[in-house]
């Protein structure tokens, strides 16, 4: 079997030129995924920071007893228990915990 040198030598091209996309690919993968993982460790860092069973502890802490339950007799929270509504509207200005003042009602579970 004959060899011919100019079949051997665009072989051998086209192998390095594959090979080098191969490397620029995985080097790209390898970025990305660096990216990634950058950005859900932040993600996770700032979730971290969140306590959300210490503050709903806080805020249920200081619940008055019965407090709220008018709003569970209400025509449309019923409905929306029953399934016959998707949605329930509440209206109002959010506010956090801290911002409460005598006076307005805070709404917990139970």
């Amino acid at each position: 079997m004959k060899i011919n040198l100019t079949d051997a030598k665009d072989a051998l091209a086209k192998a390095v030129t594959n090979l080098d996309s191969a490397v620029i690919q995985e080097i790209l993968f390898d970025e990305k995924s660096r990216a990634w993982r950058e950005e859900c460790e932040k993600a996770m860092d700032f979730l971290s920071q969140l306590q959300p069973l210490k503050d709903h502890d806080d805020v249920k802490n200081v619940r008055m007893k019965d407090s709220g339950n008018w709003i569970l007799e209400t025509e449309n929270f019923l409905k929306w228990m029953n399934g016959d509504l998707k949605t329930i509207w509440c209206p109002g200005k959010r506010k956090f915990f801290v911002e409460l003042t005598k006076g307005e009602t805070l709404l917990t579970p139970k």
